[in-house]
């Protein structure tokens, strides 16, 4: 398995300050990442020994649940780190977990068209809903529910989650 993945973006994508957040590893939410500018290119090398690529094909409703919570967490962390959701995309293909443990690790690759936080989160979800049928994926979409219908904010999100994170367990 390959322990490296390689991508090359054009270098106005990723502004200077951003890079030398991510490459020093201060927000612990990313793949470890070493970059290598040249010209008007970036080429980003992610460390991912010891990490799959997230495949939730299987995966219970409360592991579903605690992924997009940790998708919130993590994002309420980069943004301590000045990592704004609008600067990276989120989707499944860019989630890594590691080989023994838990946690993810976000693959961090430049979104183009700036999309906010609420927008990648309910792609998201509507992405991993995909895997449920029936009252799984009506759960999953009350999740949307709450998002859209509520005035965005994390705490309350991380709160709900863990409250229906608790209703599955049962």
């Amino acid at each position: 398995m390959k322990s490296v993945i390689k991508r090359t973006v054009n270098s106005v994508d990723v502004p200077d300050y951003l890079l030398e957040i991510i490459s020093m590893n201060y927000d612990k939410c990313f793949l470890d990442i070493t970059a290598i500018e040249n010209n008007e290119k970036i080429t980003m090398i992610y460390d991912v020994k010891n990490l799959s690529k997230i495949d939730i094909n299987g995966y219970t409703l409360y592991q579903a649940i605690s992924l997009i919570k940790e998708i919130v967490i993590c994002e309420e962390n980069n943004e301590n780190h000045l990592i704004f959701p609008e600067d990276y995309l989120i989707c499944l293909d860019l989630i890594f977990i590691p080989n023994k443990g838990k946690g993810i690790k976000l693959l961090y690759y430049p979104d183009e068209n700036g999309k906010g936080f609420i927008e990648k989160l309910i792609g998201l979800i509507e992405e991993i809903s995909q895997y449920y049928q029936y009252s799984d994926k009506a759960l999953m979409m009350s999740i949307i529910e709450n998002i859209s219908q509520n005035e965005f904010n994390t705490i309350k999100l991380i709160k709900f989650l863990e409250a229906l994170e608790q209703n599955v367990m049962v």
